[in-house]
C-alpha cells in the first residue's frame, strides 16, 4: 500500500512545476536573447525607423526655415552695402555742395566749423586739405540743414565732421591732423557716443 503523506503531494507538485516552468524560462531566455541579437544585426525595428525619419524631416524643415532667414539677412545687408557703394560713388563723382550766403563749399572738405569766441554769429569753416579759414555771419541752424549725416554738432559752438574722427578721451574728442581737442557738453555726449560706436 503506497503511504501518501502531504509532504510527498507538495513535493510531487514542485516537481511538477519545476519540470514545467524551468523550460518555459529557458525557453523564454532564449527567445529574448536571441530577439536581441537579431535586432542588434537587423538594426531598428519599422516604427523606430518611422519616428527617427519623422524627428528628421522636423529638423530638416527648421533648418530649411533658418536657411531662408538667414538668406534674407544676407540679401538685406547686401543690399545695405551696395547702397552705401553707390552713395559713395555718387559722392565721389558729384560731392555735396553747401551754400552759406556767398560761401559755397564741398563738405567733405571741412574739417569742422566754430563759433569766434568775441561774435558768436560768425562761424570759421576749417578744412581738412587747406589751412585756409573762410568766416560766415549766420547760425548753426542753416548749416546743419545743408551738411550730411557725418556731422554733429558738439557743444553750442562747435560742428565736427565725424569722417575726421580720431579719438576722444572722456570728455574731449580729436580730429586728423588737427592740433587741439573738442570739448563734448553733456548735451550731445549720449548721440556723439552712439555715433562714434559705429566708426
Amino acid at each position: 500500500m503506497i503511504n501518501i503523506t502531504y509532504e510527498s503531494v507538495i513535493s510531487h507538485i514542485f516537481e511538477i512545476i519545476a519540470l514545467v516552468f524551468v523550460p518555459l524560462i529557458i525557453i523564454g531566455c532564449l527567445y529574448y536573447s536571441a530577439l536581441g541579437i537579431y535586432r542588434f544585426f537587423k538594426g531598428k525595428t519599422k516604427k523606430e525607423l518611422m519616428e527617427e525619419n519623422a524627428r528628421l524631416l522636423e529638423e530638416n524643415l527648421q533648418l530649411k526655415e533658418k536657411n531662408a532667414e538667414l538668406s534674407r539677412h544676407l540679401e538685406h545687408a547686401e543690399n545695405v552695402v551696395i547702397l552705401n557703394e553707390k552713395q559713395q560713388k555718387e559722392n565721389d563723382l558729384f560731392p555735396q555742395i553747401i551754400v552759406i550766403g556767398s560761401l559755397r563749399i564741398q563738405s567733405k572738405r571741412i574739417s569742422y566749423i566754430e563759433s569766434q569766441p568775441d561774435n558768436s554769429r560768425m562761424k570759421d569753416f576749417h578744412y581738412t586739405d587747406d589751412d585756409k579759414i573762410d568766416s560766415v555771419n549766420t547760425t548753426f541752424e542753416p548749416i546743419l540743414e545743408q551738411l550730411a549725416g557725418n556731422f554733429m554738432q558738439i557743444n553750442k559752438s562747435q560742428i565736427v565732421n565725424l569722417d575726421e574722427f580720431s579719438m576722444s578721451q572722456g570728455d574731449e574728442l580729436y580730429l586728423k591732423g588737427v592740433n587741439k581737442a573738442f570739448y563734448i557738453s553733456d548735451k550731445y555726449r549720449g548721440e556723439f557716443k552712439q555715433r562714434t560706436s559705429k566708426i
